[in-house]
């Protein structure tokens, strides 16, 4: 036998050892879905409406909402924190205005024992 047909024998083999010791974990995540920033309640008031789908989760578990923002003298996050079930799939946040034309950058999460977080931008 020459070389070139043991290292394809050699090869073949290790697929299948590889093959066969694989062993797949569970996954548990929280994946975020696009987020929409709406103006509502006047001028000064801003609604943001965070939606999420999660894998591996158990639906009623408790699970705690939160949005934070920054600069806070252009924005004030009124309803900040927010408690849930992971099941929910969707929250809203209302955000108080205080300058306009401010880029502001906020970051949202949600809390079930392990911290998913997610960072956006918008300009008021």
């Amino acid at each position: 036998m020459n070389r070139q047909s043991c290292l394809i024998i050699a090869f073949f083999f290790s697929l299948l050892f590889i093959s066969v010791s694989t062993t797949y974990l569970d996954v548990k995540q929280i994946v975020p879905l696009p987020l929409a920033v709406t103006k509502k309640i006047g001028e000064n008031k801003i609604i943001v409406n965070v939606s999420w789908t999660s894998t591996g989760e158990i639906l009623a578990a408790k699970a705690k909402g939160r949005l934070r923002c920054h600069p806070h003298d252009a924005v004030t996050v009124l309803n900040g924190l927010q408690d849930h079930v992971v099941g929910d799939n969707h929250t809203s946040y209302e955000v108080e205005v205080h300058k306009k034309d401010a880029l502001v950058s906020c970051r949202t999460g949600i809390q079930d024992g392990v911290i998913f977080t997610w960072k956006f931008f918008f300009k008021t």
